[in-house]
């Protein structure tokens, strides 16, 4: 919930990347046009850092809104340093030769790379993962010791600290995507397919660009630092960074609509899927044709059990239940509450009396859930009834009419049983009585 707001504020607030890169772009124009300024300026890299740097400061702001709306969430904090921490240290490296070189070598390398290592903690944190702050900041600190190897030499000192930095972004989107495709067998959500094809892109383009520094070096212009490949490199991390928000938005969404979807066909008792889930499981077994067997298990006198022992003990009863089907679940067996006391298991394409031992067992395991009331054994049992079907023209509600038509026998016969009526095949003709709803008479004995 608080990554999907936080997620919404920046796909609100879109547009101000591309205002910020329009007058980026428009001021630019206007010097190179008006003031003469060369061109080498506008497509140079200290232009293209400080471009980055605005960028990054437009998500900084949007993702302050977003920690300030709920500042117990772990995972914005860390999207917030990410930017805050990107776009201080692209401005302290683009600064190179204004600023003093111990901030703009130091301190923005630093921060940048500090940055990096978020990008991979911030995904972690988002998934529910264990965050591991002490590595990135290790691997920040490890710019400073460059200045005292290289001391003699500035510029072969700056030249390191870019091969240090590509290789750490390597290695930190590398991290990333792989938390992307875990979140994939963990999730299934489909867009995060696509964010860790474009982390992995990331990655391979820095690992890449590994060798470039010592095949093609770096120009400095005094202190300014001058290379083509550098400045396409940079460019490109601008694309895969807005790429990355917004399929994180993307992502987000998806991760909302799947937990609106949970919520919707889930029971808020006892985490069962609810009778809205279940009767359209049983639909689409239903229509494929495949049939199936249904039995509904009813707990016996439940209504006594909650006027007696109160509401909390029935829930309890309720809840013990539904855990024991919970463990039952699978692909062959779908089971769900379908209404107060009344549980719903479905086994698609399965049909024979030799399910009834698995309705036998189920009303013996029941009876093992003893609850236990202020020092007095609360005995639990269940009546089910059992219906099935191999045609494919077996509507949903004339099977639940049958195995509901069953039970009552189960509660006619003394209850703590099961009874199954015979097969259905064909579709029973309205007015046939055959399959007719249970009389309220008949639902009184439950």
């Amino acid at each position: 919930m608080q990554a999907h707001h936080a997620l919404k504020l920046l796909r609100r607030h879109a547009g101000l990347i591309n205002v910020h890169l329009a007058v980026l772009i428009a001021h630019w124009t206007c010097r190179v046009a008006f003031l003469e300024v060369p061109l080498e300026l506008l497509f140079s890299v200290p232009a293209m850092l400080l471009g980055l740097s605005g960028v990054y400061a437009v998500f900084t702001l949007t993702l302050a809104a977003a920690v300030v709306r709920y500042p117990g969430s772990t995972y914005l904090r860390l999207w917030f340093a990410v930017f805050l921490l990107a776009s201080a240290g692209s401005t302290c490296i683009g600064l190179r030769g204004t600023v003093p070189l111990a901030v703009s070598d130091n301190v923005g390398f630093g921060l940048f790379i500090t940055a990096l290592g978020f990008v991979w903690l911030g995904m972690r944190s988002f998934f529910g993962r264990y965050v591991p702050y002490l590595l990135p900041i290790m691997a920040a600190l490890g710019v400073v010791p460059l200045s005292h190897f290289f001391d003699e030499s500035q510029d072969l000192a700056a030249l390191w600290r870019i091969v240090y930095a590509l290789a750490f972004a390597g290695f930190f989107f590398l991290l990333t995507a792989s938390e992307l495709r875990r979140s994939i067998r963990e999730e299934g959500l489909p867009s995060a397919r696509a964010a860790a094809g474009v982390y992995s892109s990331f990655s391979f383009v820095h690992l890449a660009a590994l060798p470039l520094p010592f095949l093609f070096p770096v120009r400095f212009d005094g202190l300014i630092p001058s290379s083509d490949w550098l400045f396409g490199l940079l460019f490109l991390s601008l694309m895969h960074t807005v790429a990355a928000v917004f399929l994180g938005i993307v992502l987000s969404n998806e991760r909302m609509a799947k937990a609106m979807r949970y919520l919707a066909d889930t029971d808020e008792l006892t985490g069962l899927p609810n009778r809205r889930a279940f009767l359209r499981r049983v639909e689409q077994s239903l229509a494929s044709g495949a049939g199936g067997t249904l039995l509904i298990a009813d707990v016996d006198h439940f209504k006594q059990i909650n006027d007696r022992y109160g509401h909390q003990c029935g829930d309890a009863v309720l809840k013990s239940f539904a855990a024991m089907l919970e463990q039952l679940a699978g692909e062959r067996l779908f089971a769900a509450r379908i209404g107060g006391e009344e549980f719903g298991i479905f086994l698609p394409g399965l049909t024979g009396p030799h399910l009834d031992l698995l309705a036998a067992q189920l009303c013996r395991a029941a009876a093992v859930l003893q609850m236990e009331h202020g020092g007095k054994v609360i005995p639990v049992t269940i009546s089910t009834g059992v219906a099935d079907t191999s045609g494919s023209n077996v509507s949903y509600e004339q099977l639940f009419a049958e195995a509901d038509r069953a039970l009552y026998l189960a509660k006619r016969s003394g209850r703590n049983c099961f009874r199954r009526l015979p097969q259905i095949r064909l579709v029973h003709e309205a007015g046939s009585g055959e399959s007719g709803e249970t009389s309220d008479g008949e639902r009184q004995l439950a």
